[in-house]
């Protein structure tokens, strides 16, 4: 009960409240409109090449064949890479958009806006939970969902953002858990992991630090306990463990017994040269992002951000304001921010410069954990986060004054 219930009575406006609430539907709508709209318009009718040709040609073949660790039916059988990822969410996903006979190009937007949105609204309900104002919500959230992290992956492996779009609702999830004990929360938060992890566990762990650093800062300035934390993580240990036994052992299987195909295409040297402090401040440093032949480039939108003036200045004008929200205002979760930029941009950066890493990478750069950290930017959800909160609590000091 808060403490103001306590002993008194409270006076409620309705009407103000119900005019927060049209607002935050508002907010609601317009970060849909944002998330779906430039989708849909961009090349209608034209599919890219994205994630697995048979998500779109026969989603019910994939779904079949994800379910087992063998493929018979190439180079007289193998142990293909990755395939169980496709049974949730992705799988499921395209096979009801053919069953109802969307078109492929339709489905795939959908299926776009539907994880912009999702990854702003995270943030959205995260930073309401954080008790910021409407104003400090909105641009949050639009900060997070309008990140350049999503580029390289929006035409070429879209599952690859569902960490991304997790990460709001993760700490989300783990604040609930943890205050309100009970095993609802518990049980939504098994659903965002067994959602977000089968596709890329390293991806995953990237942005594990994020509900970690809350949790580590809540305990720190005692706001909550040290039992109600082992509670609510042996309700999630409870749910998420046997809830992920099937992506788990199938991944075991095939890191085994699978094509080393990474270690040909993505090799450290290659992935670490282009995540510089510089490009990580503005959430892209990803090696894909940059990849050209003499012809075109890769990844058509790296251009702009290559050669324009004008987008690489708002971009930096973009990361210095943020920042001066974290180092100028004060706000509650100030200190969680601050982390989630340090954290996400020292994992970011990883190994560059190859030839001369910080003294940790540089001592796990010849192990088997630096070939699972090869694709460190992924991390980056990290550092938009807290930038998107040094943003908010910019927004809202100016608004104050």
């Amino acid at each position: 009960t808060p403490r103001s219930a306590r002993g008194c009575h409270v006076r409620v406006d309705p009407g103000r409240g119900h005019l927060r609430s049209r607002r935050e539907s508002l907010l609601v709508a317009a970060l849909a409109l944002i998330a779906f709209v430039p989708a849909l318009a961009s090349s209608p009718g034209r599919m890219p090449a994205d994630t697995k040709l048979y998500l779109y040609l026969d989603p019910g073949r994939l779904l079949q064949t994800s379910a087992s660790t063998w493929d018979p039916s190439l180079y007289g059988g193998w142990v293909p890479h990755q395939m169980v990822a496709y049974l949730w969410p992705s799988g499921p996903w395209f096979w009801l958009c053919d069953r109802i006979g969307l078109a492929d190009w339709v489905a795939h937007r959908l299926w776009l806006g539907a994880i912009l949105l999702l990854g702003g609204l995270g943030v959205l309900k995260l930073v309401k939970a954080f008790g910021m104002p409407l104003r400090g919500m909105a641009v949050a959230a639009l900060v997070y969902q309008l990140s350049p992290y999503v580029l390289p992956y929006v035409s070429r492996t879209t599952v690859m953002l569902l960490p991304w779009m997790s990460l709001g609702w993760l700490i989300l999830l783990t604040m609930r858990s943890v205050h309100e004990g009970g095993w609802r929360y518990p049980a939504l938060l098994t659903l965002v992991v067994c959602t977000a992890s089968p596709v890329n566990a390293t991806a995953f762990a990237m942005v594990l630090p994020g509900p970690l650093l809350w949790v580590a800062f809540e305990l720190h300035s005692r706001r909550v306990s040290a039992r109600q934390v082992l509670r609510a993580t042996a309700r999630i240990a409870l749910l998420a463990i046997p809830a992920s036994a099937w992506w788990i052992a199938m991944l075991t299987i095939q890191s085994r017994y699978g094509a080393d195909v990474l270690a040909y295409s993505e090799s450290l040297a290659a992935v670490s040269g282009s995540s510089s402090s510089t490009e990580v401040v503005r959430s892209l440093g990803y090696w894909l992002f940059y990849l050209r032949d003499s012809n075109f480039a890769a990844t058509s939108s790296s251009a702009p951000y290559q050669e324009s003036s004008a987008l690489i200045a708002v971009g930096y004008t973009l990361a210095t304001l943020c920042l001066a929200g974290l180092v100028l205002t004060r706000f509650r979760q100030r200190r969680l921010a601050i982390a989630l930029v340090f954290v996400g941009a020292a994992l970011s950066v990883g190994f560059h410069p190859f030839h001369d890493p910080a003294p940790l990478p540089s001592a796990i750069r010849d192990t088997g954990i630096a070939l699972a950290l090869r694709s460190s930017t992924r991390a980056l959800p990290l550092l938009s986060l807290g930038m998107a909160l040094g943003a908010a609590a910019l927004a809202v000091a100016i608004a104050r004054t």
